[in-house]
């Protein structure tokens, strides 16, 4: 009995591991780096996206980089604080939703895609683009549009 039910874990973890689901919603895991603050409010990262097809990974390297800087901070910016602290909290706000599912194209002040690498199928089933951008942010329209929301309070009340 003991060696039937040992059996069938070992079965289901390797047939999860195989063919289980690699891109889940909600899951940024794309590079991003501090570039610089070209004025006040504003921040400049590079990040990398991957996607089937070059529009996708557009929209995976601007999510990760609006993912990482409300929930994570961005390290050697003047926002290496994540401007949502709570992410368990706020990460399934709508307006927070709406920002990582394409609305964060109102933040961004400019983008310039750096490369683009096409990646074959490969044992780990990696097929699609990875490119890489400089993304200009606007940090204080964001904190403002996420104060109106009320998704987070305003700097000292």
């Amino acid at each position: 009995m003991n060696k039937l039910l040992l059996s069938c874990c070992l079965l289901l973890a390797s047939a999860h591991m195989a063919f289980g689901q690699k891109d889940l919603p909600g899951q940024y895991n794309g590079y991003v780096k501090y570039e610089s603050t070209p004025g006040l409010g504003l921040i400049t990262v590079t990040c990398s996206g991957f996607g089937k097809k070059k529009q996708q990974s557009l929209k995976d390297a601007a999510a990760g980089a609006f993912y990482n800087l409300l929930f994570r901070g961005i390290p050697g910016s003047q926002q290496e604080l994540p401007m949502i602290p709570d992410e368990n909290e706020a990460k399934n706000n709508r307006h927070v939703r709406d920002i990582l599912d394409g609305g964060y194209s109102a933040f961004v002040i400019e983008n310039n895609l750096l490369g683009e690498e096409p990646r074959k199928k490969k044992k780990d089933g990696a097929k699609g683009v990875l490119t890489t951008h400089t993304m200009t942010i606007s940090c204080e329209a964001l904190r403002h549009y996420l104060e109106q929301n009320n998704v987070i309070r305003k700097f000292g009340y």
